[in-house]
């Protein structure tokens, strides 16, 4: 028998697949065994979705960890071999002389002890494993008890009891590690994500997502295929210098494997000697050949949809030398087959949402083009109208000759403010009328505004209150002349829509922070109501409200507001009630 001391010199073996916070855990209770239990050497061996125990950690012998190091034993194989022995609670012991034929593995070389009960290197005493659920998750295997013996009944109940915390230390490391692997790839399908949808253009998200799925999957290659509304498709490949097997049907193959795929809401296997989740047809069949004599051992067909929607496929293809897929990963990349298909789904509302924009863009200029001008050719002919009627005398008039002169007069000069207003909605709408920025002191223009109204709120015995700094210049960013249009068209609409002996307060001020000017005109008017409030800053938007229609008007004053404000970076806020009032907020960068 060895030399205890040699036995306990610290050896084990690191599984590639085995991440090192799992790995560390494993091998710590192997460690613990060995030194806890009284036996010599410890293996610890991990189940894997491909039916084999896969040995994860050895402890206490630099042969062992050779031996063992990569070994696999078939799950079926295992089962049988402990058919043979003794149940001993967790631990199966099967003595020497009853195998039929050992397993591969390790079996130590030293002296029998000359005794009834002597441990011989081919007796085996193996713990199984399994979660709550009941499934076999690890196996523990001990050998070379420090006293050469086979275990005795009150061994036995200690080995039990290490068994006991041995199983719940394992399972609870292999399920750290599948949760942690799906965090991953949770997080892997977050960055895909974050990496494709800050561009919504189609061809964009196939880029980025590719490259961010090659890593997360440990692919050696993709295939991302997106299915457009006229029947194209736009291809993104990935690959690591394996090119992807193909031939002038697979695009035809793959978009029908994954429509079928995502109506069964699946992911696809194809192996060089297996098919999973998909049928045994001549398509799979003539996929499955080309990968046959390549560098490529298997190909996962994932579809991409939303709803009852396939919208793409995404195939990834793998070497010899890598795993086959596991149940965890068929899973995510369903998931994120689901999250692709959500972004692609978005990207071509999105192209459709530009082209769209484009003929509406399109559309606008030529309204603009036609208003400047209708504008130019009316406004020559009402100012020679403007003219006659004021070089007409009235003194030898008739009277009812008087009144229709006055009404031609009134008329006329409607006229003029609505093609002023026209003009001035045309520049202030049109991208290409450059903003001439400088700094603007509101106060006077404020001033100037409420003055200029000060006859129609005496007429009505309307009250009008003014509430600015009372020596500070309040400074906006932009151009006098809209910033002064903006404070008349929304002064002279709290006037026509107060009610006789009603209230005006206008407030200009500073934002606490600093950085942006406010202009308030509150009344206490007919009020808007909130149908009409979404409409209100639309061109010849004239309200639904019998009262406000029966005040002049052309509907085009709170939109040139609208326009200017926007123009200027600023924002426009409405908070109205029917028969209380209503509130225009103008915020605009201040100026310095």
């Amino acid at each position: 028998m060895p030399d205890p001391a040699e036995l306990i010199e610290p050896s084990a073996v690191h599984a590639a697949w085995l991440d090192d916070l799992t790995y560390s855990a494993l091998q710590l209770i192997a460690e613990a065994l060995v030194e806890l239990a009284g036996f010599g050497v410890s293996a610890i061996g991990v189940v894997r979705d491909d039916g084999l125990l896969h040995t994860a950690a050895v402890f206490g012998n630099d042969e062992a960890r050779e031996q063992l190091a990569g070994h696999t034993t078939p799950v079926e194989a295992l089962h049988a071999e402990l058919a043979l022995g003794d149940r001993w609670g967790r631990f199966t012991f099967v003595p020497h002389e009853r195998l039929t034929e050992r397993l591969p593995g390790w079996v130590g070389t030293y002296d029998v002890r000359d005794v009834e009960d002597a441990w011989h290197p081919e007796d085996l005493l193996v713990a199984l494993f399994h979660d709550d659920a009941g499934r076999l998750r690890a196996a523990l295997a001990i050998d070379v008890p420090d006293d050469g013996r086979r275990p005795g009944p009150e061994r036995r109940a200690v080995l039990e009891r290490f068994a006991a915390q041995a199983e719940r230390a394992v399972v609870s490391a292999l399920e750290k590690a599948r949760i942690a692997d799906q965090l991953r790839l949770a997080e892997s399908a977050r960055e895909i994500i974050r990496r494709a949808s800050s561009d919504l253009d189609v061809s964009l998200v196939l880029e980025r997502a590719g490259d961010a799925l090659l890593a997360s999957t440990g692919s050696s290659g993709l295939f991302l295929r997106a299915f457009t509304d006229d029947g194209r498709s736009i291809v993104a490949v990935r690959t690591d210098g394996t090119r992807l097997p193909r031939q002038p049907r697979t695009g035809a193959i793959a978009e029908r494997s994954s429509r079928e795929l995502w109506r069964r809401q699946q992911v696809g296997a194809i192996y060089r000697d297996e098919l999973v989740n998909l049928d045994d047809n001549e398509d799979n069949r003539t996929i499955q050949s080309l990968i046959q004599d390549s560098p490529i051992a298997s190909l996962l067909v994932v579809p991409l949809g939303v709803g009852d929607e396939c919208v793409g496929s995404l195939t990834l293809s793998r070497p010899g030398s890598a795993p086959r897929w596991t149940a965890a990963e068929m899973a995510y990349t369903f998931d994120l087959g689901g999250d692709l298909g959500q972004l692609l789904l978005n990207a071509r509302a999105y192209d459709r949402e530009q082209r769209l924009a484009d003929e509406l863009r399109a559309l606008d200029d030529y309204k603009n083009r036609l208003i400047t001008t209708v504008t130019q050719e009316l406004r020559r002919p009402l100012s020679a109208i403007v003219h006659d009627v004021d070089l007409i005398g009235r003194d030898s008039l008739p009277v009812h000759a008087e009144r229709a002169l006055d009404r031609m007069e009134r008329t006329s000069e409607r006229m003029v403010r609505l093609v002023e207003d026209l003009m001035l909605l045309s520049r202030v709408a049109d991208p290409e009328h450059e903003l001439t920025r400088g700094p603007v002191d509101l106060l006077p223009i404020v001033r100037d505004v409420s003055e200029l109204t000060e006859v129609a709120t005496r007429e009505r015995d309307l009250t009008m209150r003014v509430r600015t700094p009372a020596f500070t210049p309040v400074i906006a960013l932009g151009d006098a002349v809209e910033l002064d249009r903006v404070a008349v068209n929304l002064v002279n609409n709290a006037v026509k829509y107060t009610h006789t002996g009603g209230t005006i307060v206008i407030t200009l001020r500073q934002t606490e922070e600093k950085d942006m000017v406010e202009l308030i005109v509150a009344d206490d008017g007919i009020g808007i109501s909130a149908d009409d409030q979404q409409q209100l800053f639309t061109e010849f938007f004239r309200s639904t409200n019998p009262v406000a229609l029966a005040r002049p008007g052309t509907g085009l004053g709170l939109a040139i507001v609208d326009r200017i404000v926007r123009r200027h970076g600023g924002r426009i806020e409405v908070t109205s009630e029917l028969g209380v009032g209503t509130t225009f907020r103008v915020l605009l960068p201040a100026g310095g």
